[in-house]
């Protein structure tokens, strides 16, 4: 250990660099240890520090700083130095890539930037020292050889771990100037908070989380998280979680805070935690660490904190240097990897280290003074290293060649450079030839002009008289209007008069007599009754010419009361027919039901014991008894699970499922997954069937097998069960009046087009329709039936049953959804599931993309496939094709069909899942016959569904294919709206173009140098002409050339159909920004078009457009 008295004589000056100034607490914690560490040895000291932040640094640690980016001051600042230090922590990896052509550039980052900072050292003859770095993983060999070229020409490295002093020297680099220490932070001074608590009252467990997803699904780790931290809180009702980020940065991926709130949002006992505040200091940070007495961390500095604190941590290994770290200090037993995380095993770590906490402390206590010892360590090398005449290292010939390359890359751009700059030169002669020739044609257009003017003159004066000629027909003309309008005046104050006279009649006490009379007429002599025609018997002869008349009165009034066609009825209509041109087949010979005539009834119940009985014995009671009864008891904390369960033991078509409360939707989706029927319907536990209902419902169908859901009419019944009159529900429906009996609209055209959901409680349709559709979405909770109806009827045969009698009881009462429609907005956010529908039938006309295996073209099924569906434009690709273009496979449905020789070849086809690419298996064991029969298997969720047992019709289950893909794809957009991942931008950039590189390019360039940091927004172009190859080089090149720093920023995607709403579209379902800008492949940007753009929406938030 060096003494204070022993410094070395002043000035001397250390240059350091490393991941400084990005709001990373352990790397700041990291300069803090190594500045302070120098300075107690040395009283005059200048340090010059490489930062990402030189203005915070520089008040932060009272040191000289410059910018990362400014090559010319960091060739400065290590031309003038004694010594140049590169660490310390975890600089040496590649988890994000090598870019050596930034080398020596102001455009180095990562790598680049250390190898640059290292070479300048060589260069200028400088020592250098990489100071308790940790190195790897290294995955490439360009990183490999970069990272032995740094170390051969350092004069001594120290590392943090065995693993790196390892992975060095099986580089080749000499073993007796690598030296084994510790992280510098260990040897920061007394880290412990003086007004610290002694103990807390209540048990805290610290959490410091960043976001990774490097080989791992983000949101599964982090639902992880989540679901442990919630089960700890209810387990320990007085304790408390604290969120702890380690780094503040604008790049979400880099920003702990952001991961702290989206977890602490979706936590059941989130008001039993809280996160240290973005602003907080440093010091603030230590202390809430001081106080935790369990400690969750991913961060390597923030476990070594808590360790210093000798408080038991439970880590999540992300990377190599999280599980040396625990090695170290024997506590590997507390390692979860990130890609094995699970909460039941995370917890029981948890409660395990809760249990033996004074242990764990005592054998953290043991380690902790070794390391302590190990860190001040590096401070004596540098020390010493510092005191030391001349280089210790010489350079070596890999050195020199990295050096060449990289001097190489630069003159090679530098020629680049000067050969744009010839040709910028031939430009401008070019444009000022062409500037003369524009003044000549000027000066030729205003000779032609001035010709022009005259013949104009001329020409003025001969159509004056023709222009008075036509000024008093125009007079005239508005004499006639004025007078007409003057006519339509009066005649509608004569309406208006008329109309309020009527309003009156209306509402007198004759009027409703009448009224009450003609019901009387109607309930004693019913039209067409035998009392009627009695009637008409005795009533006398009109004479012919009143025959006429009233003949002719009728004609007319039936025209008016004819029914016509609606807008919003035309215009589904309209949808329907385009539908049925793309697949007219009725899917009659898909599947067979496992149990034919079978009609599965799936009752979901929530606290539902008041009524729950009545709704049962009203199934039990049915002339039809070919049926099974789901129960699906969702949830219920009442006596509704005894109360099913009483049935289930008395009657074997009763079976119970429980499960937790997934609401209606997933209490549907849980029933109808277990049903073997042929039919499928289901019904509330307030409702019943009356007794004929499912025999009527079956013949229905059975009577019209291309119909595949029918509805009926029904009856509103009370609380008490009893006829219930004069409600409000169903008003314009009840016939007589203001009766119990509601008969439903028999055409339901206007069912997706007017929100409003006629189809009601008693309805039936057949399992295909089940089959094909992806269920009721838990996302339309109160809406989802009128949600299902809405595909039902865009997709298949809706259709009123062939009798009017009611055979259902609708039980209005104070508990239901119904009755609480006010409350839960079910009516009124209909407007939402209107749009989604609009946008959803949009969706089903669109093509699909189906890809084929490129040695099965010839296969006569494919060549038949393949005929069938050009014809109705959809896109055929091969796998080549689809492995070479980029498309839009979040929006567009891609179908992968292959034709399989085995059930073993079906297998391995489907169990190699693909994202966003739903795979197809097709087995024909008949496949020698003239018109095989086809088992189609399509892979759901990691599951198999048998989409067609053996269907000779190839076009049937084509289009049982496209019905499926689309409802899977559509559930999965809607699943993105409503649950939407966290953004990467700030504002997604989409042009879209076609054939138009010339002008892209501008709009392009414009783009690419806005006055925000690119790192804040992203530029997707969409080609919507994928057969034109040259975007693609284009694309990438530009890449290379303006978005070097962030090249993920700049993506190309093509889009096969060649529409402009289909291409933004497409571009809108890649974006990751939080809002997207749409941009013409012509347009120019102005310099701060973005950064306008992000003021304005940040000054109004309640905008969204």
């Amino acid at each position: 250990m060096l003494k204070p008295g022993n410094q070395l004589k002043p000035p001397k000056t250390i240059v350091i660099a490393g991941y400084f100034g990005f709001g990373n607490l352990g790397d700041e914690l990291i300069l803090a240890s190594m500045i302070q560490g120098l300075r107690t040895q040395i009283t005059d000291l200048s340090i010059v520090v490489l930062s990402g932040n030189p203005t915070a640094t520089r008040k932060t640690h009272q040191v000289e700083s410059v910018t990362w980016e400014d090559y010319s001051g960091i060739v400065h600042a290590i031309s003038n130095c004694d010594l140049v230090i590169l660490g310390g922590g975890g600089l040496f990896h590649d988890y994000w890539g090598v870019e050596t052509k930034t080398i020596f550039t102001s455009g180095h980052s990562g790598f680049s930037f250390y190898a640059s900072v290292a070479l300048l050292a060589s260069v200028h003859q400088k020592k250098l020292m990489l100071s308790a770095v940790g190195v790897g993983p290294l995955f490439s060999d360009q990183a490999r050889v970069l990272m032995k070229a740094i170390a051969n020409q350092a004069d001594i490295i120290t590392v943090r771990d065995s693993a790196s002093q390892q992975l060095l020297v099986s580089m080749g680099i000499a073993a007796q100037k690598i030296i084994l220490t510790a992280d510098a932070v260990f040897a920061l001074p007394d880290i412990t908070p003086s007004n610290l608590p002694s103990q807390n009252e209540n048990l805290v467990v610290g959490v410091s989380l960043r976001h990774w997803d490097v080989g791992v699904d983000q949101s599964k780790w982090q639902h992880e998280i989540a679901l442990t931290l919630d089960h700890f809180l209810e387990a320990h009702p007085d304790s408390r979680v604290q969120f702890i980020p380690f780094q503040n940065s604008k790049d979400k991926f880099l920003d702990d805070f952001s991961l702290a709130k989206n977890i602490q949002a979706v936590l059941k006992n989130k008001t039993r935690t809280s996160i240290t505040p973005r602003n907080s200091s440093n010091a603030d940070r230590l202390t809430s660490i001081a106080q935790c007495d369990l400690y969750l961390g991913m961060r390597l500095h923030s476990i070594i904190l808590a360790l210093m604190h000798h408080i038991p941590v439970i880590g999540v290994n992300y990377d190599p240097k999280i599980q040396l770290l625990f090695q170290q200090f024997s506590v590997e037993q507390n390692l979860v990897t990130i890609d094995e995380l699970r909460s039941d095993t995370l917890y029981g770590l948890i409660e395990e280290n809760i249990k033996n906490r004074l242990k764990v402390e005592k054998s953290i206590q043991s380690n902790v003074s070794k390391y302590l010892e190990l860190a001040t360590r590096n401070q004596e090398h540098t020390l010493q290293l510092l005191n030391t005449s001349g280089l210790l290292a010489d350079k070596k010939p890999d050195v020199l060649n990295l050096l060449s390359d990289t001097a190489l890359s630069l003159s090679t751009k530098l020629d680049q450079a000067l050969k744009q700059n010839a040709a910028s030169q031939g430009i401008i002669l070019d444009l000022k030839q062409e500037t003369q020739n524009l003044t000549n044609n000027i000066m030729s257009i205003t000779h032609q002009y001035e010709t022009l003017q005259n013949e104009f003159s001329l020409y003025r004066l001969t159509t004056e008289a023709e222009k008075n000629k036509q000024q008093k027909k125009y007079s005239s003309l508005n004499n006639k209007y004025k007078n007409n309008l003057h006519d339509l005046t009066q005649i509608n104050a004569s309406l208006t008069f008329n109309l309020k006279e009527l309003d009156s009649i209306k509402s007198s006490r004759g009027w409703k007599l009448l009224f009450k009379l003609w019901q009387v007429r109607l309930i004693a002599i019913p039209r067409g009754s035998r009392r009627e025609a009695l009637l008409n018997k005795i009533t006398p002869k009109h004479a012919p010419e009143n025959k006429d008349f009233i003949h002719k009165a009728a004609r007319g009034v039936k025209r008016k009361l004819d029914p016509k066609l609606s807008w919003p009825s035309f215009d589904f209509r309209n949808y329907q027919l385009k539908r049925d041109q793309l697949y007219p087949q009725n899917l009659s010979q898909l599947t067979k039901p496992p149990l034919p005539g079978l009609v599965s009834i799936v009752l979901p119940v929530h606290n539902g014991e008041r009524y729950v009985a009545a709704a049962i014995q009203s199934v039990l009671a049915q002339t039809y008894t070919n049926f099974e009864l789901i129960i699906v008891d969702d949830g219920s904390t009442d006596a509704t699970p005894s109360i099913v369960r009483n049935f289930e033991q008395k009657d074997q078509r009763v079976r119970i499922i429980s499960q937790s409360n997934l609401k209606l939707p997933g209490a549907l989706n849980t029933g109808f997954a277990s049903a073997r029927g042929e039919f499928f319907t289901w019904t509330s536990d307030d409702n019943l069937l009356m007794p004929r209902f499912i025999e009527k419902m079956v013949a229905c169908l059975s009577k019209h097998p291309t119909w595949q859901m029918v509805y009926a009419n029904m009856d509103l019944i009370d609380e008490e069960g009893a006829p219930l009159k004069n409600s409000s529900w169903y008003e314009g429906y009840q016939f007589p009046h203001h009766s119990e009996h509601v008969y439903l609209p028999t055409d339901p055209s206007e069912l997706n087009t007017i929100p409003n959901n006629f189809i009601g409680g008693a309805f039936m349709y057949r399992r295909v329709v089940a089959d094909l559709l992806a269920g009721y979405s838990p996302f339309q909770y109160t809406r989802e039936d009128y949600d299902y109806w809405m595909q039902v009827n865009s997709l298949f045969t809706i259709k009123h049953t062939d009798f009017k009698q009611p055979v259902y009881q609708y039980r209005m009462h104070a508990a239901s959804l119904t009755s609480q429609d006010a409350a839960l907005k079910i009516t009124e956010d209909r407007k939402f599931l209107m749009a989604f529908d609009d946008f959803r039938r949009d969706f089903n006309l669109m093509p699909l993309v189906w890809i084929f295996e490129d040695d099965q073209l010839e296969n006569p099924a494919i060549v038949q496939i393949k005929t069938h569906l050009h014809e109705r434009g959809q896109i055929c690709i091969t796998v080549s094709d689809f492995l070479h273009q980029v498309l839009p496979i979040k929006w567009i449905p891609c179908i992968h069909l292959k034709i399989c020789a085995s059930p073993e070849d079906k297998e391995s086809f489907l169990s190699t899942p693909q994202d966003y690419v739903y795979q197809v298996a097709a087995i024909a064991p008949n496949e020698q016959n003239e018109k095989p029969a086809y088992e189609v298997t399509l892979t759901v969720d990691q599951h198999f569904q048998v989409i067609a047992e053996s269907c000779i019709d190839i076009e049937e289950w084509i289009k049982a294919l496209d019905i499926k893909c689309r409802s899977l794809a559509l559930r999965r957009i809607e699943s993105q709206t409503w649950q939407p991942q966290p953004c990467k931008h700030k504002i997604s950039v989409v042009i879209c173009t076609y054939n138009r590189n010339v002008l892209l390019e501008v709009s392009l360039r414009a783009i690419a140098r806005q006055t925000i940091p690119q790192s804040d927004y992203e530029v997707i172009i969409v080609d919507n002409n994928p057969d034109y190859s040259e975007l693609i080089p284009f694309v990438e090149q530009y890449r290379e050339w303006e978005f070097f720093r962030h090249p993920l920023n700049l993506r190309l995607v093509q889009c096969p159909f060649r529409r402009l709403s289909y291409a933004r579209n497409a571009g809108f379902s890649e974006a990751n920004g939080e809002w997207v800008l749409f941009l013409d492949d012509d347009a120019l940007a102005e310099s701060d078009l973005l950064e306008k753009i992000l003021e304005a929406v940040e000054k109004h938030p309640e905008a969204g457009l």
